[in-house]
């Protein structure tokens, strides 16, 4: 996670509203507080994150009941 001082902060991202917002959300029993809360961590991540994804690769797998194995 990226708070403050955390050991895979490699960023070294710290913002204390961030880190307040991770507490809460990972402490109340309250699931609109910490709905709310995540909302607010990901405003965060949107506005002042230090992660970029730049790209999503959309993959798609399926596998028919038919399919058999050949040596």
């Amino acid at each position: 996670m990226l708070i403050t001082g955390a050991e895979w902060n490699e960023s070294r991202f710290s913002d204390p509203e961030f880190d307040e917002l991770v507490s809460l959300a990972g402490s109340t029993l309250n699931e609109a507080e910490r709905v709310e809360a995540y909302h607010k961590i990901q405003q965060i991540l949107i506005e002042r994150g230090p992660v970029i994804i730049p790209y999503f690769f959309a993959q798609l797998g399926a596998i028919s009941q038919d399919l058999t194995a050949s040596n």
